[in-house]
């Protein structure tokens, strides 16, 4: 083996270890927030599964167990959304959590997808591109000018979108 080959090798080796060890850390850069610090965001709302079969009574029981409010009954079944006090969003979590008749309790906060996708904005078709008459979608470019391209043959631009 020649030197040239050996040290293009052995870059192209270290090259492939490194991405390997950085996906990892990548992708435990995000550690999820802490209820203390959901709380002190004003997060105050609690999504709870409760178990099939309990009775109006026992939610009730189940709630007054963790000092919450019902705010909202969802559509899924046997699932509702609780406010705790400000500033007890933890230990209204951990009462529900260790309560039997619950399944799940969750803070209820909003999740957001995360891309590096430079094109992420662009997709489904939110923007048109045609050169029909129709307005545009909100946050869209309007076409522009007519191109030198277009000049040299004699064509127009297409028309402008109403606005």
């Amino acid at each position: 083996m020649s030197a040239a080959f050996t040290r293009k090798l052995r870059r192209r080796v270290l090259g492939a270890i490194v991405a390997v060890l950085a996906i990892p850390a990548a992708a435990s850069a995000a550690t999820p927030a802490t209820p203390e610090q959901l709380d002190a965001a004003g997060v105050h709302e609690i999504v709870v599964k409760r178990a099939p079969g309990l009775d109006k009574g026992d939610r009730a029981r189940v709630r007054a167990g963790a000092d919450v409010t019902l705010e909202a009954a969802l559509r899924l079944p046997d699932t509702e959304v609780v406010r705790a006090a400000p500033g007890h969003l933890a230990e209204a979590l951990a009462a529900l959590r260790a309560e039997p008749g619950v399944v799940y309790a969750e803070a209820n906060v909003p999740v957001h997808a995360f891309t590096a996708d430079a094109y992420w904005g662009q997709q489904w078709g939110r923007c048109r591109t045609s050169a029909r008459r129709r307005p545009f979608a909100a946050g869209c470019p309007a076409p522009s000018a007519p191109t030198s391209a277009l000049r040299r043959r004699g064509r127009s631009a297409p028309p402008e979108p109403a606005r």
